[in-house]
């Protein structure tokens, strides 16, 4: 019983017990029969008894009071369908697009509004997309996939991080790393100019000198990999994921010597954290370029 139906329901000459049936009947047969089929003439078949037995209820218990059976059967048909495919706006159009009915535009766009609300309450997935989440594709995840592409280097990037000469003793720089908390310090020259990175591993491996301890000039490493503020984060983390560089400078891209911040984890983690949507459990969702996010995590 398909459109067929839909049409006698709404000429109002099925009875309302029947309509009660058919209604239980129809949900009954399309979760069981939900992966060979449609859910639009299905929704709507639903939508049309259940408004038609509540609008027959209505109209007999408050005869003269509440309107025509006929404003229910549209309205739920069009909620139903709503509901089901989070497709409020399309439900409207396509319900007097069918009726050419247009007196009852209010109810039914409140009816869709809290219908579509409602069933995100109860599941963000719609009735289209959580078939395909059963078979392991989540639609969600690829529009993660696009993060890291919309977010650059120039709104991520550490822009005080404090710098050190190549004059320094490693003394000086030891206490500056114990004081700050952080594992290196990009090195610049009187003029600001970029020289490389110095780590505390740089630190560690320093040999020793007979004539004193060396400079931080002495153990500067030249950075093999700048970034630029207009470049997306994405860029980057492909540019480096063979590597793993805890910091990397950003640099203009006209004076590669000139030092406009650094690139740190804690950073591009921020960053990617902050740019995911929230999953329906309200933790942030999973991307398919997690792995290359976290290559130098």
């Amino acid at each position: 019983m398909g459109y067929g139906g839909i049409e006698t329901a709404l000429a109002g000459e099925v009875g309302l017990g029947l309509l009660g049936i058919l209604m239980v009947l129809k949900i009954v047969a399309t979760s069981a029969t939900l992966g060979s089929g449609g859910v639009f003439a299905l929704s709507l078949f639903i939508g049309a008894m259940m408004g038609t037995a509540f609008g027959e209820t209505a109209n007999s218990v408050f005869p003269g009071v509440t309107a025509y059976a006929g404003a229910y059967r549209m309205v739920d048909m069009a909620d139903v369908f709503a509901a089901s495919a989070r497709a409020p706006f399309t439900a409207i159009i396509m319900l007097f697009e069918m009726t050419g009915d247009y007196a009852i535009i209010l109810p039914v766009m409140t009816a869709v509004v809290i219908s579509t609300t409602v069933a995100r309450g109860f599941n963000q997935e719609n009735i289209y997309t959580i078939r395909l989440l059963r078979q392991g594709i989540d639609i969600h995840r690829e529009e993660v996939a696009d993060v890291m592409r919309t977010i650059t280097v120039g709104e991520t990037m550490t822009r005080d991080l404090p710098t050190v000469p190549p004059s320094m003793s490693i003394q000086e720089l030891l206490e500056q790393l114990n004081r700050s908390g952080h594992h290196g310090f990009p090195v610049t020259d009187a003029e600001g100019c970029l020289c490389g990175v110095v780590t505390l591993q740089d630190v560690e491996r320093a040999p020793l000198k007979e004539e004193g301890l060396p400079t931080v000039g002495d153990i500067t490493t030249e950075a093999a990999v700048a970034a630029f503020p207009d470049q997306s984060l994405y860029e980057v983390l492909m540019a480096t994921a063979i590597e793993d560089y805890a910091r990397i400078p950003v640099v203009d891209r006209q004076n590669r010597r000139r030092l406009l911040g650094v690139l740190r984890r804690h950073d591009i983690i921020r960053a990617y954290r902050k740019g995911l949507p929230k999953s329906p459990t309200g933790a942030e969702g999973a991307s398919p370029h997690h792995g290359v996010a976290t290559a130098i995590l």
